[in-house]
């Protein structure tokens, strides 16, 4: 059973339930976030103060920006203060806080005895924990062996343990008083973003265990740091690393509080271990929005003393929904690492998503794999709540901290490497599962890459080894190419393709390591969209399969990553193909005809539709805390004379009287300056015509 979470509010602040337009249940708080011209908490008091706000203090690493809570009062006084705010010559931004919906990647069976019995009673006198006789995902010390051996032992006689370095675990809590993880727990690399209150910062990530399902990030924790050889439980990947815990994923979850958990103290942490994202349904867009990613690209650029944290990312758990983890723009961020699944013999488990921005596997075990369907359930060891110990954790949830201590181990090692250093050190060591696979190719740098494996397994000795010896990369480029839409090009008919070509003959780039393609695109069904870009060297890189769950009708400048193309020099002509590969017996209403508006998207919040459906800013509804196993439940209807967010803004003045919009680094390009004529077909899409191109660009970092 995947366990999901509907975060909703903790605290003191009033929040409102309401559906929007679109049906997908948008959640706002009466919390802003406000960038102002200067770091200036003075500055900040003063004006929430006198436009009727509580000043909540800064938020997470982000200099300028406040939290911004509205104090109750009459409608009229309300309104007023949001214009105000919006229009103050001090304020640069501004935007509501919405709640986000973030799934955990767990996937939970009964306890299974495990697999590879001969291996265990060779390495079970290592150490005297019951369980480590199960711990088959270590690796093994007869290298005839390579079953599920991700080189840990041979890692840990070489003398790497995980010893000076910190990982905290960025989920719902850690207990940290359970005997296996207490000695090494760090109260400096934990948090508590739910309780934060304006009063003090809360450090302590005890769960709430009242919630059974609030053992996700206990399990995390012990796969990592679980104490050696003192008979409780089994044995960490990286057992002396010291352990945190941010405590995130139990209570309302907003842009800022998402900023909070992952922009905290990352001079001091060195990795931070995430098994969690939008959800994994198949139909789902969903990324970190300008608070999130603000805090994430400061730690990797600042963090370590400028070396950078690493974020580690679990893929997702979509597989059996046909998801694609390109819909996930944490796993895509060129910021984290992202980590997928194998089962113990190196095949594709049934709930693994495939995506061109996954840089590698790990060996998690499978409830039946792909590649040997009488496989065993081979599941991992860890600790979990009320100091128990558990055999039966799965899922991508356990890719990423099985990863995060295996990377401990390398830091150790050298603990100089930059963050783009262990990317490149996972190019260049991960072994190759599952060899016979079609979803292997070899890029034209001669690097071999699978959509669903990424560069292959890690492996902990591989990786020191060649840490030891490593030299710092150079330092990373950049450039954006833009690109040009015609009327051809930007219709894309039912069953039909389109192609976008650029050449780049920019020389600031010799060698590639992440391209980033960015779109918006309206289309009658986006679940049909397959999109491929091909590039100077020949490679094709599948940047988007299709979605047969997915009925949205947007793609609002989406970011979709790849790291296929690593190390091929990027000189010469680019090509984009989106297709539709709509089938004959595909049905939903959405496919036979959809009016589009000129709105946002609905999987692009923006500043726009913050005082959205329903009527949250005149009414402030109050919302209490909900469960998580309660995302199912419906949200209220809207009436039908309740005003909605696109009514406003296209037969009002909404957007000019209430919002100020100021242009921030992340805001899409408008590289065609007839766009909205361009496109303007797409506002009644039937018969052939399946959508419209709006606008797109090409995003490159590598190295000179």
């Amino acid at each position: 059973m995947v366990n999901v979470v509907l975060f909703v509010f903790l605290v003191s602040l009033s929040v409102v339930y309401c559906e929007s337009d679109h049906g997908d249940g948008e959640i706002y708080t009466n919390t802003w976030a406000v960038e102002l011209d200067s770091h200036d908490e003075e500055l900040a008091h003063n004006i929430a103060e006198n436009l009727g706000f509580k000043n909540n203090g800064p938020i997470a690493n982000l200099p300028g920006y406040f939290a911004f809570v509205h104090e109750k009062s009459e409608r009229r006084q309300r309104r007023s203060s949001h214009t105000q705010l919006l229009d103050h010559p001090r304020v640069k931004w501004a935007e509501q806080q919405t709640v986000l919906i973030r799934q955990k990647r767990g996937f939970n069976t009964w306890d299974e005895a495990l697999m590879l019995v001969e291996r265990a009673q060779r390495n079970r006198r290592l150490f005297n924990d019951p369980l480590w006789k199960n711990q088959w995902y270590m690796g093994t010390l007869d290298f005839a062996d390579t079953r599920g051996n991700l080189g840990v032992l041979q890692a840990w006689k070489m003398g790497y343990t995980g010893k000076g370095i910190v990982v905290t675990i960025v989920d719902d809590g850690l207990d940290h008083t359970h005997p296996d993880l207490s000695k090494n727990y760090d109260e400096a690399a934990s948090l508590d973003v739910n309780n934060k209150t304006s009063v003090g910062v809360d450090h302590d990530p005890t769960p709430d265990d009242t919630n059974l399902s609030n053992d996700h990030g206990t399990k995390c924790a012990g796969e990592v740091a679980a104490e050696a050889d003192n008979n409780i439980c089994g044995v960490g990947v990286a057992y002396n690393a010291k352990i945190g815990g941010i405590r995130m994923l139990d209570g309302t979850i907003t842009d800022q509080i998402e900023a909070e958990a992952l922009g905290y103290n990352c001079d001091y942490i060195d990795i931070f271990s995430a098994s969690w994202g939008p959800k994994d349904d198949g139909k789902t867009f969903g990324k970190p929005e300008r608070l999130g990613s603000g805090a994430m690209e400061k730690c990797v650029r600042e963090g370590r003393d400028g070396k950078g944290v690493l974020y580690i990312w679990a893929t997702g758990n979509g597989g059996a929904s046909q998801d694609d983890c390109s819909c996930d723009g944490y796993t895509s961020s060129i910021y984290t690492l992202s980590i997928a699944s194998v089962s113990a013999n190196g095949c594709k488990t049934f709930y693994d998503e495939s995506c061109p921005s996954t840089m590698g596997v790990v060996f998690t075990g499978d409830v039946g794999s792909q590649c040997s369907k009488r496989e065993s359930y081979s599941h991992l060891v860890t600790t979990s709540l009320f100091h128990k110990c558990v055999t039966s954790f799965s899922g991508t949830s356990c890719a990423a901290p099985l990863a995060a201590g295996i990377f401990a181990l390398v830091l150790e090692a050298n603990p100089d490497l930059t963050w783009r250093d262990m990317q490149h050190l996972v190019v260049k060591t991960a072994r190759k599962n599952e060899p016979d696979s079609p979803s292997w190719s070899t890029n034209g740098a001669g690097h071999k890459y699978s959509r669903s494996y990424g560069f292959g397994v890690l492996n902990a000795e591989d990786l020191i080894n060649a840490a030891k010896e490593w030299e710092h990369v150079d330092t990373q480029q950049k450039y954006t190419l833009r690109g040009l839409l015609t009327p051809d090009t930007a219709t894309l008919r039912s069953k039909g393709e389109v192609e976008l070509k650029l050449v780049n003959d920019k020389e600031d780039i010799q060698k590639l390591e992440h391209v980033q393609f960015n779109v918006s695109i309206d289309h009658r069904r986006r679940g049909d969209l397959v999109i491929d870009l091909i590039s100077p060297s020949g490679t094709t890189s599948r940047l988007l399969a299709k979605r047969p769950r997915d009925d949205g009708t947007r793609l609002a400048y989406w970011p979709f990553m790849t790291v296929e193309f690593w190390d091929e020099d990027p000189q010469g002509e680019w090509i984009v193909k989106i297709r539709d590969e709509k089938s004959e017996n595909d049905y939903s209403p959405r496919s036979h005809g959809i009016l589009f508006d000129e709105g946002e998207s609905r999987d692009e919040p923006s500043i726009a539709n913050d005082l959205s459906h329903g009527r949250f800013k005149e009414d402030y509804m109050s919302l209490s805390k909900r469960s998580k196993e309660k995302r199912h439940e419906k949200f209220p209807q809207r009436s039908e004379d309740q005003p909605s967010f696109q009514r406003e803004l296209i037969h009002g003045r909404f957007k000019e009287d209430y919002m100020k919009s100021v242009k921030g680094p992340n805001q899409p390009i408008n590289v065609a300056s007839d766009e909205s004529s361009m496109c303007s077909h797409s506002k009644s899409l039937q018969g052939p015509i399946a959508g419209c191109v709006r606008n797109w660009s090409l995003v490159m970092y590598g190295t000179a």
